[in-house]
């Protein structure tokens, strides 16, 4: 399988939206109180990076962070092909999220409980993970990481 990312163009979003895995919809739609279309067309108009995962040439997920004035928000919505082969995404999210850094104090966002393949991917990035929060009867973990 050949692997990649580029900069997202409003068609890509279209192109993902029925791919993105339940887990990941129910986390941007929960959080934000917006469908995953209005949530994903926020990535594209504010100050940021929003990106796409290339599996053989096909959009599989979108990734980013927003960037605020002291902090940024990391974020990625994905269908389950992007994970068949972590190595190249493992290796490319670790540099991204560096370069993220560098420009943030810190990076910042929420979890479900139940993203068991986030959590793992957040932890190998170095997020340390808070207490638990509800949004919308579903539970929530803080994740930060944080720049010394």
């Amino acid at each position: 399988m050949m692997y990649g990312h580029r900069p997202a163009t409003a068609e890509d979003i279209r192109t993902v939206i029925p791919k993105i895995r339940d887990i990941d919809r129910l986390e941007a739609e929960v959080v934000s109180g917006k469908s995953l279309e209005e949530v994903l067309d926020g990535p594209m108009k504010l100050d940021g990076d929003c990106k796409v995962i290339l599996v053989n040439g096909e959009v599989e997920g979108v990734f980013g962070c927003a960037f605020g004035k002291d902090f940024g928000v990391p974020w990625m919505l994905a269908s389950d092909k992007a994970f068949e082969d972590t190595r190249y995404f493992l290796k490319e999210s670790k540099r991204l999220v560096n370069s993220w850094q560098s420009n943030n104090k810190a990076l910042l966002n929420y979890v479900h409980k139940d993203n068991h393949k986030a959590i793992r991917w957040l932890k190998y990035l170095g997020f340390t993970f808070m207490a638990p929060r509800d949004f919308g009867g579903e539970t929530f973990i803080e994740f930060v990481r944080i720049y010394v």
